[in-house]
Parts: structure tokens; sequence; C-alpha cells
């Protein structure tokens, strides 16, 4: 079964009021991709996070991302309607990405793209229990571009940056 993953910018109020089969590329600026589940999403954090020179220790956190609404089958639910056993029946999801993570990607050095990537890389096919892939760090690195350019549209425009997960 593949994950399908959807990053993109919105209000909060935007997302209150999106609604089950509306398509997000009609909607917001998107970044549409597959199988990059919240885990790896958070392994990003971490790197990017912890390389920024900017953010001081007590700034970080154990996890960026933040669910913000999920469902099952056609009706979205808030965190504040289920429990977190719930979570394990959701086959969508949305996510919002940590302020302190979008302003990490949006300040993120260009030259820091591809030592990030590598690293990144390395991670995600340690938690996949795979060798890295041949084309692996150069497509992790084009996504971190497309992450930066996503963050830094999101800050400059007062947005959020989001993540829509869906099995």
């Amino acid at each position: 079964m593949g994950v399908l993953t959807d990053f993109f910018i919105a209000t909060p109020e935007d997302v209150n009021d999106l609604r089950r089969g509306q398509l997000l590329r009609d909607l917001f600026p998107t970044l549409e991709m597959n199988n990059v589940d919240s885990f790896k999403v958070e392994i990003l954090a971490q790197l990017v996070v912890g390389n920024s020179q900017e953010l001081k220790l007590k700034e970080i956190r154990p996890h960026f991302l933040v669910l913000v609404k999920g469902a099952l089958e056609e009706e979205f639910r808030f965190p504040d309607e289920f429990n977190e056993g719930d979570l394990m029946d959701f086959d969508l999801w949305i996510e919002r990405f940590d302020p302190v993570f979008v302003e990490g990607l949006a300040t993120f050095p260009a030259e820091q793209v591809l030592p990030v990537a590598t690293q990144w890389a390395r991670q995600w096919a340690a938690f996949d229990g795979r060798p890295v892939g041949k084309d692996d760090t150069e497509s992790l690195s084009a996504l971190i571009q497309q992450l930066c350019q996503l963050a830094t549209s999101a800050r400059a425009e007062g947005k959020q940056l989001y993540l829509q997960t869906c099995l």
C-alpha cells in the first residue's frame, strides 16, 4: 500500500474549512509526493533544526508536526473529537509544521542542502531497513529545496505549512 503525501501552505482557517474530497492543488500552493510520511519528515526536521545556527537548544522540540485533523471515510475530525487510539483507524490526516521547523526551512543555507540530503537519505534508508538507493540523495536534495521554497512562501504570506497524508 502506498502513502500519498501533499505539502501545502494555507491559513489555519482554510484548513479548518477543508472538506474531504477537495483537491489541495486546486486550493493551495501544493507539492505532491509519494511515500514521505510523518516519520521521515520528523527526521528531516531534526536535521534542519539541528543544523540551524540561529536556534537555541531550548527551542528544539521532540516533535515538529502537530495533528490538525484526521479522517476516516468521508468525515474529518479534530483532535478534541477523538481518542489517541482512533489515529490507527484514520486513512487521511493533516499535520501542521512547527513554526521553528518552517523558519529553519525558510532560512536554510543552500550549501547545506546536499550534506543534509545525504544524511536524510541514510536515515530514511535505515528507517526502511534497506540500503541507500543510487538516486536517493539527489531526489531528497530536490525535495528539500522545494520544501524550503514552500516554507519561504508560507512565511512571506503569513500562512502555515502543512502535510496531508493519505493511505
